[in-house]
């Protein structure tokens, strides 16, 4: 059995081997179908400030065949934008005799809307039918409207509303199912941002750098306020609130970035008082200087870290945060508008620990002599609630003194936990 299907494969394999070999030819390809669609089909502005944007939009035909003649309307929302220019364009090679504009006119849409009626016709002996992709007018849009943070996105259209388009033989090019395609414009709101972070690398602005830490009297501690997302900002104010028991600091410690906003100012005013630090820049207005865009920071704070003690002088753990003032004071001025409440500007706080080292209690960075003698002065006190009791046997003793020659040289803080129960 297994030798006759041997001989019937082999017999097989010699037929298939003798046979004609046969070839496939695919039929060519279909041609597509012609679409007359806006340019961009899809355009996202990100706010605010989106009128200092240009927009430039297309009318694009694609796979015509034959093409002569056209007569098409196109319609936007006034309320959105609004058109400053715009130009026809006809076939490479017709020359500037071999057509004629029918029309070339701007008109009332209705509810709203106004739009664009043009229409072109080639000339015999002139121009030659055209086949292909090509453009048919480009409009340049001045943007009228600003994205709103409680609003959220708005889309508006540009709709291709009429059109007719012609052969050479004055027959109709026929234009299929979802062959017309409009342009969509999406204004998306964007907030601006004032932040306070603990770093001045742009790389790092993820509000990630949020918390710093202390653990020694004077240590520097540097907050930078940032402000993100700026379209065409003049004027900025910002109003700065701290604990003034746990972070010092003087005029001069405080940094404006000239750089970034760069003078001439027509004014600048500073105050300083008990945890709080106000400034305002007003720049020249348009057209005198152009409006400052982008992401960077705009003020460097060094604060010197205070001992945070009981009210028994012994360095306890505590926390505050930096941050703009919500309800004055901190505001953008950018296009002609002023950003100053929480619908329109967001307000990021950062935090500082103070977390001093353990029996550091002279607050100098490391546990040492001084530290002991400072227990010591408090040698025999009882109650409890006194704080240099430091094994809670409601006396301070020689097992007090061991606790803190125990950690003679330490220099290290504690690891600062993610979300620590300092006080705040």
């Amino acid at each position: 059995m297994k030798m006759k299907l041997f001989a019937l494969a082999v017999s097989l394999l010699l037929v298939l081997s003798a046979a004609p070999a046969f070839s496939y030819t695919p039929p060519p390809p279909t041609p597509p179908s012609p679409i007359d669609s806006i340019e961009p089909q899809e355009l996202n502005l990100t706010g605010p400030c989106c009128k200092s944007q240009p927009v430039v939009l297309e009318d694009v035909i694609w796979y015509v065949k034959d093409l002569w003649a056209w007569d098409i309307k196109i319609s936007w929302d006034t309320a959105y934008i609004n058109i400053t220019t715009w130009t026809l364009h006809v076939p490479a090679g017709w020359p500037a005799d071999g057509y004629v504009v029918l029309f070339n006119d701007l008109y009332n849409a209705g509810g709203g809307r106004f739009g664009l009626h043009f229409a072109v016709t080639g000339l015999a002996g002139k121009a030659t039918n055209f086949t292909g992709t090509m453009s048919l007018v480009t409009m340049n849009f001045a943007v009228l409207y600003e994205p709103k943070w409680h609003i959220g996105i708005m889309t508006t259209y540009i709709t291709i509303d009429f059109k007719e388009m012609s052969t050479g033989c004055g027959a109709p090019i026929e234009f299929g199912e979802g062959a017309i395609e409009d342009g969509h414009i999406h204004f998306i709101p964007s907030k601006p941002n004032i932040e306070v972070l603990f770093s001045k690398d742009p790389t790092k602005f993820n509000l990630t750098e949020k918390a710093a830490q202390g653990y020694k009297e004077l240590q520097v501690i540097t907050a930078y306020v940032w402000v993100s997302n700026a379209e065409g900002l003049y004027d900025i104010g910002v109003h700065i609130q701290w604990d003034s028991d746990l972070l010092d600091i003087e005029l001069q410690q405080i940094t404006i970035n000239k750089d970034w906003f760069p003078m001439p100012w027509t004014s600048l005013y500073q105050c300083l008082s008990d945890g709080n630090f106000y400034f305002e820049i007003d720049r020249p207005a348009p057209p005198t200087k152009p409006g400052i865009k982008g992401t960077n920071w705009i003020l460097k704070m060094e604060f010197k870290a205070k001992c945070f003690v009981d009210e028994h002088d012994v360095p306890i753990n505590g926390s505050t945060l930096i941050t703009p003032h919500r309800c004055e004071g901190t505001f953008l001025t950018m296009c002609g508008h002023t950003y100053n409440d929480e619908d329109e500007l967001t307000l990021s706080d950062a935090k500082y620990y103070w977390t001093p080292i353990p029996h550091d209690f002279s607050q100098d960075g490391h546990v040492g002599k001084e530290d002991i003698g400072l227990i010591l002065d408090h040698y025999g006190e009882e109650g409890d609630t006194i704080s240099w009791d430091l094994n809670d046997d409601e006396i301070v003793d020689i097992y007090d003194i061991v606790i803190v020659a125990k950690d003679y040289c330490k220099d290290k803080p504690p690891v600062l936990a993610k979300d620590p129960p300092y006080v705040p």
